[in-house]
């Protein structure tokens, strides 16, 4: 949560709900909302006991943000939602998942991205270091977030799959080392252009 208000929780997906839990764990305050939620966003925000407001309208964003100090947004939100717009107007910063986990954990945490072949390489690295006697998970873009893989407590290192969609919407991404693994067009129904693509998969080396 910032310290100017809640932290609104964009998009229900496996990362965004990871997100709200989180949140709502250590006992913060928390927003959500889903243009198109399923069941399972449904029910777990109502089990975490949190209003899921449900395809707002694009002028509906500056009401919700009001008293919202930072907006959390689930990978796979378009560069052209409207809540990227609203939030720039007020003022209020979007952060991914690896914001919150940094926030959270310090531990080391190394990364891969590209078009192509991120799963294999991530899962290579995790098992060469847990043969070299290393707790290693995998997390990012897999099956465990970030911010659910921090909960581990024997974990030594996190080997992040960093999607482009999670590294346009870091306010900060931290990882070293970090790889480019390739690049060809896609995701273009998510990114404004192939520019914008490449400019988020260039941010892995940010924190290099």
């Amino acid at each position: 949560m910032s310290d100017k208000g809640a932290t609104l929780v964009l998009g229900l997906g496996v990362a965004g709900r990871a997100v709200l839990e989180a949140l709502v764990r250590r006992g913060l305050d928390v927003a959500a909302v889903d243009d198109r939620p399923g069941e399972a966003a449904r029910v777990a925000a109502n089990r975490l006991g949190v209003e899921l407001v449900e395809a707002p309208e694009p002028g509906d964003w500056p009401d919700l943000l009001a008293g919202v100090g930072e907006v959390a947004m689930a990978p796979g939100i378009p560069d052209t939602h409207p809540c990227h717009d609203a939030a720039r107007r007020a003022g209020v910063p979007v952060v991914d998942e690896s914001d919150l986990a940094a926030r959270w954990d310090d531990r080391p945490r190394c990364a891969v991205t590209g078009t192509n072949g991120k799963t294999t390489v991530v899962t290579l690295i995790a098992d060469m270091l847990e043969r070299s006697g290393i707790r290693a998970l995998p997390s990012g873009n897999t099956d465990t977030p970030l911010v659910a893989a921090i909960d581990d407590p024997e974990a030594e290192v996190f080997v992040v799959e960093a999607s482009s969609f999670r590294l346009a919407h870091a306010a900060s991404f931290r990882a070293s080392p970090a790889a480019w693994l390739n690049f060809a067009p896609d995701h273009l129904d998510v990114h404004r252009n192939l520019a914008a693509y490449e400019d988020a998969k260039a941010r892995v080396f940010d924190g290099v």
